[in-house]
C-alpha cells in the first residue's frame, strides 16, 4: 500500500491505477501456465496478483475522493452520498456476477463437488481442472483488461478544490 500511495503521489492516481491493473492482468495471466511449470512460477504470479490487488483496493477509493473534491469545486455542492451510492450500486452486482460466472463455468465443465465429511478426494474431469485454471487466471485477466477500457474514459476535471467553496456554500452544507 505505501508503494502504491507513493506512486500515486509521484505520477498521479490514474497512472498508478493503470500500473496496478496491468500488473494484476500480467500476474493473473501468468497463473495459467503455472500448473505446467515449476511451482516458483505460480508463487511469483500469485505475489504479483497480491501486490497489484493492494493497489486495486486503494487507488479507486482515492480516485473517488478526488472525484468528490473536483465535483464539489466545480458545482459548489457536496454529493458524496450520491457518488458513493452509485459506486455501491455498480459494485454490488459486479461482485455477485464474478462468482456466478465462475460457478457456471465449473458446472458446464463437469466440476464435481466433494462432501466435506468424506475422506476421499473427488476425481475431477480434465475439463473441470482446466476451468479452474482458466477461472482463476485468464478470466480475471480479461476482466482487468475490460476495466482498463473503463479507466481510459475516466477524466477528473481540474477544478477548484473544495476548500475554495464560498463561505455561504460551506455554511449551507453544515445546515441540518
Amino acid at each position: 500500500m505505501p508503494l502504491w500511495n507513493r506512486l500515486a503521489r509521484a505520477r498521479g492516481t490514474e497512472r498508478a491505477q493503470w500500473h496496478a491493473s496491468l500488473l494484476f492482468t500480467a500476474g493473473a495471466a501468468a497463473l495459467f501456465p503455472a500448473r505446467y511449470t515449476h511451482a516458483a512460477v505460480g508463487y511469483a504470479a500469485a505475489a504479483l496478483v497480491g501486490v497489484a490487488y493492494a493497489g486495486l483496493q486503494l487507488l479507486p477509493l482515492t480516485m473517488l475522493a478526488q472525484t468528490l473534491s473536483a465535483d464539489a469545486g466545480r458545482t459548489g455542492r457536496r454529493r458524496a452520498a450520491t457518488f458513493t451510492g452509485l459506486w455501491t450500486a455498480a459494485e454490488t452486482p459486479a461482485l455477485a456476477l464474478g462468482p456466478a460466472v465462475f460457478a457456471l463455468v465449473l458446472a458446464v465443465t463437469g466440476f464435481r463437488a466433494s462432501d466435506a465429511d468424506a475422506d476421499e478426494e473427488v476425481a475431477q474431469p480434465a475439463a473441470a481442472l482446466t476451468a479452474v485454471a482458466v477461472g482463476t487466471s485468464v478470466l480475471p485477466a480479461l476482466v482487468s483488461l475490460a476495466a482498463l477500457l473503463l479507466l481510459g474514459r475516466y477524466r477528473r476535471e481540474s477544478a477548484a478544490p473544495a476548500a475554495a467553496l464560498t463561505r455561504a456554500q460551506r455554511e449551507k452544507d453544515r445546515a441540518p
